[in-house]
């Protein structure tokens, strides 16, 4: 009997160190999909009124199979679509491994010539849990030459709105297309720098500070460039001169406002259009948050309850276990 009872206690501890070790942040995770999404024009650079193929490649490169996935977002006015929108389509599974090719074909409406590009954006994404959700979105650009147009940054002092001189702005036409525009023109004496007669599209400008100045919050931004001249404004500060209680750096704000047509951008360079973002590691993550908690209770409360039977029955043993 006593025998017994020690057996089925020592089980009970056994269960108990093996749900505590099940709870511990070093478990193995469970397989997942990994949904990513690349697109692709049929052509580098497009003219009006020509039929383009944009092809949309679904890769899941996780574990597990990707149930039900579908284009939860696109971008459809950047062609005249002959074809059906791939959003609202029917959703299919895709084993680990496996790939699916979706096209979508459309004309380049006259409104390109006057932006300079056309741009197609696509967003997949599986019902079931996803490893890493930000290579699922995927966009692409390409060239629509034709139109030419005019660009001034205005760099100033954030203080008194005076020009400041020798400062280095970089405009890098942002598109697919082979051959982008990229130039560096310094600042004048007004604090101006000049792109002219250059390609209508979107380009990304950066201003690099000259020697006794720092950039202020905003050092990189987007705008369109069209055949209407525009501009936009940086503010710099000089170095040296009392500032407000410092605080920790924050993300570059919208534009807006004074700065029509402009959206300020990231503080570092802007990836190329058309490629998805990785951002998670090789390898599952590990167990934490509740449910670990939850595990490892339960294999305390097993362990209590085990070493509590082996007491038990120790004093059982004790108790009829005749003297000598």
């Amino acid at each position: 009997m006593s025998v017994r009872t020690l057996t089925g206690a020592a089980l009970a501890v056994t269960a108990g160190l093996a749900s505590v070790a099940l709870g511990s942040p070093a478990r193995a995770a469970e397989a997942q999909p990994d949904v990513r999404t690349a697109v692709a024009f049929s052509q580098e650079t497009g003219k009006v009124g020509d039929t383009v193929t944009v092809t949309v490649t679904v890769s899941n490169t996780g574990t597990a199979t990707a149930e039900d996935v579908s284009v939860r977002r696109e971008w459809d006015d950047a062609l005249t679509w002959t074809s059906p929108a791939l959003a609202g389509g029917p959703a299919f599974d895709l084993a680990a491994g496996e790939s699916k090719v979706l096209t979508r074909t459309g004309t380049i409406p006259e409104k390109a010539l006057t932006d300079g590009y056309i741009q197609v954006l696509y967003f997949l994404a599986a019902a079931n849990t996803d490893k890493n959700i930000n290579d699922n979105i995927a966009y692409r650009s390409i060239r629509v030459p034709g139109r030419a147009g005019d660009y001034t940054v205005h760099v100033v002092d954030a203080g008194t709105n005076a020009g400041v001189p020798g400062a280095v702005v970089e405009f890098t036409e942002l598109s697919n297309s082979p051959g982008n525009v990229s130039a560096r023109i310094t600042s004048d004496a007004a604090g101006n720098a000049r792109l002219t007669g250059t390609q209508v599209g979107r380009y990304d400008l950066k201003v690099t500070a000259p020697a006794g100045w720092r950039t202020g919050e905003v050092s990189h931004a987007q705008v369109n460039v069209k055949v209407e001249p525009d501009d936009f404004t940086f503010k710099l500060e000089r170095t040296g001169e009392p500032t407000a209680a410092p605080s920790a750096p924050t993300p570059s704000p919208s534009a807006g406002g004074d700065q029509p047509g402009a959206t300020a951008g990231p503080s570092a360079s802007a990836p190329a259009p058309g490629t998805g973002s990785g951002g998670g590691d090789d390898g599952g993550l590990p167990v934490t948050g509740s449910a670990t908690t939850v595990v490892a209770v339960t294999g305390v409360g097993l362990l209590m309850a085990g070493a509590a039977a082996f007491l038990l029955a120790r004093q059982r043993r004790t108790r009829f276990t005749p003297a000598d």
